[in-house]
């Protein structure tokens, strides 16, 4: 089958010798090399720790150093390596390549992504402290009536595109620990506008949401969507009904303290199903469900009964029994 890399993969080999230095067993099957990992060498203090620890799948589009790995910026993908080790320059040559990668979503099925970094839209405009200012006052209006307070739109950097393709709708961005953008949805004011939801074109499966602003020592509540998500202290969306490999991964390896599955009215089996996946190994009897009343979402419930009375629901969380 015809690959839209074939006569690229030469390409990015060169650009990774550039940016990572000589490499070692290259299974050109597999399409893997390994190089020196720059991190462990600057944990060191040496120029290279002579171990081949970083490993590059330039045909999946990933990398990682397993030595290293769990360190924040020693895995990712390919793009994540440029933008970490290399310089603008090796950024902007790997961009024009155009690389497109096919992997496994949870579901088995094969999806293809192209490696690129979240263009932010440009009509985009913050709506933090524009609560007075003409145009933006309808927007802000909506989130006032979603009980969302200026405070709230600082902290998750909501804004909101008065034209162009997202015109007339609340952006919320997703930002990786870098403060970039790695995902954003969008949401219509309008109460009959269509389509009401527009995401970007990235892989959701490819991040975990805000994942900069989880304190992983404390509560960690997994919700549905992403007004569920402002409502919640310390939440991560699933932007779906599926807590996806990479969510498994690193709700696993990070979470220190409990974790609390918020299920919707409609997602109830759904929910349970989360449960049982998460509430295994290091985090057996760690994980809580919250079954929401009837009719009311988190994000509805926030909306309907305030914030206090919000957490009192959230505290209600309780472990299922055998």
């Amino acid at each position: 089958m015809f690959s839209p890399n074939e006569g690229k993969y030469q390409l990015l080999i060169n650009l990774l010798t550039k940016v990572l230095g000589d490499f070692r067993k290259h299974h050109e099957s597999q399409m893997q090399m390994a190089f020196n990992c720059p991190t462990c060498a600057a944990i060191k203090n040496v120029v290279s720790d002579n171990k081949y620890n970083l490993e590059v799948h330039y045909g999946k589009g990933i990398y990682n150093c397993w030595s290293c790995g769990k360190t924040e910026g020693t895995h990712g993908t390919i793009y994540d390596l440029f933008y970490n080790f290399g310089d603008k320059n090796d950024v902007s040559i790997y961009q024009t390549l155009g690389m497109e990668y096919e992997y496994v979503n949870k579901d088995g099925e094969k999806v293809e992504r192209i490696d690129r970094k979240i263009i932010i839209p440009s009509e985009y405009i913050s709506l933090a402290d524009k609560q007075s200012l003409g145009v933006y006052r309808r927007a802000y209006q909506y989130l006032d009536s979603r009980g969302i307070t200026n405070e709230l739109i600082k902290k998750y950097n909501i804004g909101w595109c008065y034209d162009g393709k997202y015109a007339n709708k609340i952006v919320i961005p997703s930002l990786d620990n870098d403060d970039n953008w790695n995902y954003y949805v969008t949401r219509a004011i309008e109460k009959n506008a269509k389509p009401k939801y527009m995401n970007c074109d990235a892989d959701k499966e490819m991040i975990v949401f805000n994942e900069s602003l989880i304190n992983w020592d404390k509560w960690v509540f997994i919700v549905e969507g992403p007004f569920d998500h402002i409502a919640t202290p310390n939440s991560i969306p699933m932007l779906g009904k599926g807590i996806y490999p990479l969510l498994h991964k690193t709700i696993y390896e990070k979470a220190k303290n409990k974790v609390v599955i918020l299920t919707d009215p409609d997602a109830v089996d759904e929910g349970v199903d989360f449960y049982r996946q998460l509430d295994g190994g290091r985090l057996l009897g760690k994980i809580l469900i919250n079954f929401m009343p009837k009719y009311y979402d988190p994000a509805k419930y926030f909306e309907k009964f305030g914030f206090e009375n919000y957490k009192k629901q959230l505290m209600q969380s309780y472990r299922l029994k055998d």
